[in-house]
């Protein structure tokens, strides 16, 4: 705090709080509490306080295992010391910025149970103590649930938001409309109600760079990222009013990682470092049954996600304070009337006696795996558990599964035809019904979804463009009947009023189609010379020059530079043909200087023909050279090669260029697409719309010259009639 924050709370004071520019601080924390048996002084001190031991004398149990099944106990009790000073640190962290007004979120690991256990600790407690719980989502793992659920409850029970970055480590083949479409789908559908975009590795190391080294100045997608915040913003702000509408709860089985933490998790003979096999490492140092319990919770997650079950997780905490009223699990205004148990070792004993008192009320349970033998409190065999689980075998409610497969709850929303493979999040906000739907598909598709034990007016909202629409809906049985069509891609809040009448639905009559006339694709500058543009701060200067070093790939000679232009706002301000001899400084060095009228600019743009590897821009500012642009793509080759593509125009039909045999992959700019339809004056009296099936990339649409704009998602539908005229329209 003192090194890395008190010169932001000094300077910007007057900025930082709730409306204001710097409203929050993010932390991307991804060390640990200590390699495997980590130790401070006041561990030792705690230790003695919570449970009255001195913990020198317990320490051979955190690798061995005693007559009396007691070394489960205190290892728990290793992991629970550590996870209180490792949490305290985040927890002043997180009071520190509120007195400044300002949130603290954060994200640690999550990747499995194994390395939770032994990089973080207690996930929840940690969680539980900061201004916004949060996860990463490298690469494509927003598709995953598991790395979000246990966050996102804790966010759920404290009532505050629920943070992500996302979209990270991609590489620049990834960072494409769709995926950021599908991953935004998938934040919405799990809960997240903050999003961070990740930001850094903005290189030109190709595999790893968050986005393409020719995002903001040739893709044409960049002019159009403002429709995916628009998109990120109403998924956030929808997520983070009301309450999930989840009436089923899974315990976390974490407790059984801290009782299978023995022999390899402690050995300092076995190597758990990045550079020594990393989190595979880690995981296996568990066992096989860590590793079994930590597949099945994540299988667990991912049915009931696939089910459409709406749900929460709870840490032995939660369960603490839970309440069992009648056939309900209780906390604030959650009731949930069926726990699922997923597989583990060892479990919190009060957290077994209440769900005995759940299940003998009526509330149902499902207990995957082997009931466990152990608790928290006694340790192995313990008698108390063993009479909890002879009573709940008594239960015709309580069910024994062996597999997380085996499960079959009623789904929270049913698909009666159509498209299966829904992503789903329900949340009541101030009474009403808000369901995320989404079909995550490249493809449309049609659904009918039922929902049971709801009535009342249902309306669409588009998350991606913000319109309203009416469905087709009826009231059938109990529950409200939906028909729903979905964009490649495409997700609906449906939002469900309860004790309205439901509005009239607009059936409307497709008049006719009318074709479109053959395309042609026009690209208006072949990619045969390598364009490299660099914007900076302005400066103002009347000499230049541009130094260039040998290549180290298949042409080691220096590359030949045709054309330098000097822009400023955009408007070029010197173009210069490159025609004198480069000066050799020496062998692998050479350099041309440019002299000219006093210029302000703020770009510079270098066309070569073979591609830069290596070049210097610098500026004669107060007497001096001054370095203003630079690249060094030595370890990126295919980066600096020319794309080599002709100009020209080509029939096509109306596909994505990436299927033209012509166009490479690294392909990057604009295809303009051009086609004519004739129209009758008695066309024009009707609702006309264009409507483009492309499967990638932003479409923008000009009618007769006129500028529609630009979309990022699919569908690709533009209204058109007033644009329109009698005779030849050229689209």
């Amino acid at each position: 705090m003192e090194i890395a924050w008190k010169p932001y709370f000094d300077k910007f004071e007057s900025l930082m709080g709730a409306g204001l520019p710097m409203n929050g601080i993010f932390s991307d924390h991804e060390g640990d509490y200590g390699y495997k048996m980590a130790w401070s002084d006041d561990f030792r001190d705690l230790f003695q306080c919570k449970y009255g031991e001195d913990i020198r004398r317990i320490l051979p149990l955190l690798i061995d295992r005693d007559i009396q099944g007691k070394d489960v106990v205190w290892r728990y009790r290793w992991f629970d010391t550590a996870s209180d000073i490792y949490s305290e640190l985040f927890h002043k962290l997180s009071d520190e910025a509120a007195k400044h007004g300002v949130y603290f979120t954060m994200h640690t690991w999550e990747e499995s149970l194994q390395l939770q256990a032994s990089c973080v600790g207690d996930v929840y407690k940690l969680n539980r103590g900061v201004s916004l719980p949060g996860t990463d989502a490298l690469c494509c793992v927003a598709h995953n649930p598991q790395n979000f659920k246990d966050h996102y409850s804790i966010a759920e029970f404290e009532g505050v938001r629920f943070m992500n970055e996302v979209m990270a480590l991609n590489g620049p083949d990834r960072y494409t409309p769709e995926e950021l479409k599908k991953q935004g789908n998938c934040l919405a559908a799990y809960g997240v109600s903050h999003v961070v975009n990740h930001a850094v590795k903005m290189t030109r190391e190709y595999a790893q760079s968050s986005v393409p080294p020719d995002f903001y100045n040739i893709d044409p997608c960049w002019q159009a990222m403002g429709q995916y915040t628009d998109f990120i913003r109403r998924i956030s702000y929808v997520n983070s009013l009301g309450r999930a509408h989840a009436e089923v709860l899974v315990l976390n089985p974490m407790d059984s990682m801290y009782a299978l933490a023995e022999n390899d998790v402690f050995d300092m003979n076995f190597e758990m470092l990045a550079e020594k096999g990393g989190i595979p490492k880690i995981n296996a140092s568990f066992g096989g049954e860590a590793g079994e319990i930590n597949r099945q919770y994540g299988e667990l997650i991912r049915i009931l996600t696939r089910q459409r079950v709406e749900h929460l997780t709870a840490d032995k905490e939660y369960m603490r304070r839970m309440e069992v009223c009648g056939e309900r699990l209780r906390y604030k205004e959650y009731a949930f009337h069926t726990v699922v148990v997923p597989r583990m070792t060892m479990i919190d004993l009060v957290s077994a006696e209440k769900l005995t008192r759940f299940a003998q009320n009526g509330g149902e349970i499902y207990w995957i795996g082997n009931p466990p033998t152990a608790t928290l409190q006694n340790g192995r065999n313990d008698p108390a558990l063993a009479s909890c689980m002879d009573l709940l075998a008594q239960c015709g409610n309580v069910h024994f599964l062996k597999a997380p497969a085996e499960l079959d709850l009623r789904y929270s929303v049913q698909v009666l035809d159509g498209a299966d493979d829904l992503l789903c999040h329900w949340r009541v906000i101030d009474g009403r019904h808000f369901l995320f739907l989404c079909h995550n598909v490249g493809e449309s598709a049609k659904a009918t979804v039922y929902l049971p034990g709801v009535t009342g007016r249902a309306m669409l909202l588009d998350p991606a463009t913000g319109e309203r629409a009416i469905p087709e809906a009826r009231e059938e049985k109990d529950g409200l009947c939906v028909c729903l069509e979905f964009a490649p891609y495409g997700a609906w809040y449906l939002v469900i009023t309860p004790g309205q009448e439901g509005e009239a639905w607009p059936k409307t009559t497709l008049v006719r189609r009318i074709p479109l006339g053959a395309f042609t694709a026009e690209i208006e500058r072949g990619n045969t010379e390598k364009l490299v543009t660099h914007k900076m701060n302005p400066i103002r200067t009347s000499k230049m020059r541009l130094i260039l070093r040998k290549g180290c790939f298949d042409d080691p000679t220096h590359p030949d530079v045709a054309e330098i232009l000097l822009c400023r706002d955009g408007e070029i301000v010197l173009q210069r043909d490159i025609q004198q001899e480069f000066t050799v400084v020496f062998d692998e060095v050479k350099a041309i200087e440019l002299e000219f009228s006093e210029q302000e600019i703020d770009e510079i743009r270098i066309i070569s023909e073979k591609g830069l590897t290596s070049y210097r821009m610098e500026a004669w500012e107060r007497a001096w050279w001054h370095t203003v642009a630079e690249l060094d793509t030595y370890s990126q080759s295919e980066l600096i090669n020319p794309v080599a593509y002709p100009a020209g125009t080509y029939d096509v039909s109306l596909t994505d260029w990436s299927e033209w045999e012509m166009l490479s992959r690294l392909f990057a700019g604009v295809v303009q697409y051009r086609t004519a339809v004739t129209l009758t004056e008695a066309d024009l009296d009707h609702h006309v719309k264009l409507n483009l099936t492309l499967g990638s990339g932003s479409v923008g649409v000009t009618v007769n010259g006129q500028d529609l704009g630009c979309k990022l998602f699919a569908p690709f539908t533009f209204d058109i009639g007033r644009h329109l005229r009698a005779g030849e329209n050229v689209i």
